[in-house]
């Protein structure tokens, strides 16, 4: 399987920004059937299993506060966004809620020092990777209202959605309200469609998942500010079922 450069992506894990210290990354998706073969029958039979993925990040190693080793060394399930052709509104992005399986560093003699070929793998009807859209990237001071994102089928769907927030720039006091909203019109009045816990103090990663329901066609992301003016640097992208 060829691996696809992360030279002009973006790596976020967990609410940590380690763009700069991804080397690059492998994505494996699909439904794997499942044998259903029965005594006595001639051929193999097969039925639909689950959608299943895997994601492979090549991190640099890095001991500097809240870079690779501080978001790799600790094994267990964390948000995975990659957004491959970096921030712009509707980009195409990738993400996961999966389970770290491993932190094996290492490097040869003449080489740099890798924090190893992390992987990230889930299952279930929902657990594979999400391919979606990125809705916000960046720092803000102040209460943000984004444009809006038409979505890909330029119309209203009926379908499972879901949405996943980073903060990896937490502020000291300052709370941030943040939540995906949707609309008919670009313009229009904005209804809430997804609504996040995280509040912007504590760096961290949320995936927040919705029954199926009527979308409307336009997304945007809302951020509400409580405080002084702190800086928030946070990261957030949208899927719906349909959307691969």
């Amino acid at each position: 399987m060829p691996k696809i450069s992360a030279k002009n992506g973006l790596i976020i894990i967990g609410g940590y920004h380690l763009s700069t210290q991804s080397a690059s990354y492998e994505l494996d998706a699909g439904v794997e059937p499942l044998e259903v073969t029965g005594f006595t029958e001639g051929w193999k039979n097969y039925i639909a299993g689950l959608y299943t993925g895997q994601m492979s990040i090549n991190a640099y190693w890095d001991t500097t506060a809240n870079t690779t080793v501080a978001a790799l060394k600790s094994l267990g399930k964390k948000c995975v966004t990659v957004i491959p052709d970096g921030w712009v509104l509707g980009n195409p992005s990738i993400t996961m809620y999966a389970e770290q399986e491993n932190f094996t560093p290492g490097a040869a003699a003449n080489a740099v020092l890798m924090s190893g070929n992390i992987r990230f793998s889930t299952s279930d009807p929902d657990g594979g990777p999400l391919l979606g859209v990125a809705l916000q990237h960046g720092e803000i001071t102040n209460t943000l209202t984004g444009t809006g994102f038409v979505d890909p089928s330029a119309g209203q769907v009926t379908k499972k959605c879901a949405g996943v927030l980073h903060i990896w720039t937490p502020t000291a006091t300052d709370t941030y309200v943040i939540k995906i909203q949707h609309c008919d019109t670009i313009n229009g009045v904005y209804a809430d469609l997804i609504a996040f816990t995280l509040n912007g103090t504590a760096r961290g990663s949320e995936m927040v998942k919705v029954a199926s329901g009527d979308i409307e066609q336009y997304r945007r992301v809302l951020a509400t500010r409580t405080g002084g003016g702190q800086t928030l640097g946070f990261t957030v992208s949208f899927w719906h079922a349909g959307m691969q």
